[in-house]
């Protein structure tokens, strides 16, 4: 019998080690009650008992870079030893979040040094950063509701033993955080989506149009204020990615990627001009000039795709067609892109690199530079071409790249040469007759997967 009971038992933790199920109950989401801990852990969670109740319900952010209900990694005293930013629901009614600051004292015990109720059932985002340049962060928090804008901002400032919070009332769609200014202290970012709201007296309803802005915002003097703003781009219906980062030498952007009321994606750069001017928008918001930025592909978003540690952004670029009436932009995840990197002293965008991306077949070729006047394309299901362009039609074949499995690769493809072998999803490549002078090695140099 207990030969049967084990054996159960072990086919009952395979199964479920194995299947999709365990996922769930591991997530950190589904953790309302944290696992057990043990040595500093443990002192932190019994700490945080003392106000929290015996039962931690924990709530654990929505998004940013920290997603624990209990962060250790911050240092908000100044102490040079980690302290403790954690977040729980009521204990009596499991509704209002709650936000508990913990230190520890002279003799290495935890304590907590502050708490509150907020009348929000979540949280956000958190943020550790200097806004105030006094050398010690200060901890951003950003809290919501389910639906719709975030709900408001608080700073939490900790100073001679006591902790101030800083209340902005403000909502917001997005937030950013950096030393924009170049002042050695961070500034805060906060972006919002164009909205229309009702009101109106005797019934009668109004439609007003809050119009997209991001709003600039330091901390001085222990207290908030507002440094610039300025409007964003109205079509934006969703802010896809926010990326801070150097866009050139000594200047930290945000870098906005956005969906669009026409499904396009596109990106907005913000940066800080000058005290005078303060903001600025690239590319500015024109009636009559589209914005160069706009593109097919939702995926495609600013990253350093040189690794020379500056944000480049992605720009749709068409090559001529291959044959008269083809459409090169067949399938939005295929297309051809220039990477350019902001100038901002010039307000101009500048040529870095440029690639093909076959989105659909999961990878991506360089185009060399100089190449985008002297060749066309015809891209197929499987299938890219490239060939010498006189500027009135296709020349000599440069190469082409087909996808295929094995037994493809063997009968229709058996001339072709292997560019790379992704777990038995071929990619190989036939050369033509152009005197470009492309090789295999070469191309390889040029080959990537994209994820």
């Amino acid at each position: 019998m207990k030969r049967k009971s084990l054996l159960f038992l072990l086919t009952f933790l395979i199964a479920f080690l194995f299947s999709g199920c365990s996922a769930m109950f591991l997530d950190a989401g589904n953790l309302m009650s944290p696992p057990g801990a043990t040595g500093t852990r443990q002192e932190i969670q019994n700490a945080l008992k003392t106000v929290a109740g015996d039962e931690l319900n924990l709530c654990y952010p929505e998004s940013g870079a920290y997603r624990s209900a209990i962060i250790t990694v911050s240092d908000f005293t100044g102490s040079r030893k980690n302290d403790v930013v954690a977040f729980y629901y009521n204990p009596e009614t499991g509704e209002n979040v709650n936000v508990a600051f913990l230190t520890q004292t002279d003799g290495e015990k935890w304590k907590v040094v502050f708490q509150k109720e907020k009348a929000f059932s979540l949280v956000d985002r958190v943020s550790f950063s200097d806004f105030d340049g006094d050398g010690v962060d200060e901890i951003l928090i950003g809290w919501g509701s389910p639906i719709g804008q975030k709900s408001d901002i608080c700073i939490y400032d900790y100073s001679d033993g006591k902790m101030a919070e800083i209340d902005l009332e403000l909502p917001y769609n997005e937030l950013a955080v950096g030393d924009f200014t170049g002042d050695s202290s961070s500034e805060l970012l906060l972006i919002s989506l164009a909205k229309t709201e009702s009101g109106g007296e005797n019934g009668e309803t109004l439609s007003v149009v809050s119009p997209a802005q991001a709003s600039m915002y330091d901390l001085f003097g222990g207290k908030i204020r507002c440094l610039s703003q300025i409007e964003l781009d109205p079509s934006v219906i969703r802010y896809s990615l926010v990326t801070v980062a150097e866009v050139c030498s000594g200047k930290t952007a945000c870098a906005l990627d956005c969906a669009t009321v026409n499904s396009r994606t596109l990106t907005q750069i913000l940066y800080f001009k000058n005290a005078q001017e303060g903001l600025s928008l690239f590319p500015a918001l024109s009636e009559e000039l589209p914005n160069e930025t706009e593109r097919s592909a939702a995926y495609l978003f600013s990253k350093d795709v040189n690794g020379d540690g500056f944000l480049e952004i992605p720009t749709q670029y068409y090559l001529p067609s291959a044959y008269e009436g083809y459409n090169n932009e067949i399938s939005p995840l295929d297309i051809v892109v220039s990477w350019k990197r902001f100038d901002a002293e010039n307000e101009q965008l500048l040529l870095v690199s440029r690639e093909i991306i076959k989105g659909r077949d999961g990878y991506s070729v360089s185009l060399p530079i100089g190449w985008e006047d002297k060749v066309c394309i015809y891209v197929g299901d499987n299938m890219l071409t490239l060939y010498e362009w006189d500027g009135v039609e296709h020349g000599e074949m440069i190469y082409q790249i087909v996808c295929a499995d094995r037994t493809e690769l063997e009968t229709l493809y058996n001339k072709y040469e292997i560019l790379y072998n992704d777990g038995g999803k071929y990619y190989a490549v036939l050369f033509g007759k152009s005197s470009f002078g492309m090789d295999l090695p070469t191309l390889k140099e040029y080959f990537s997967l994209i994820s």
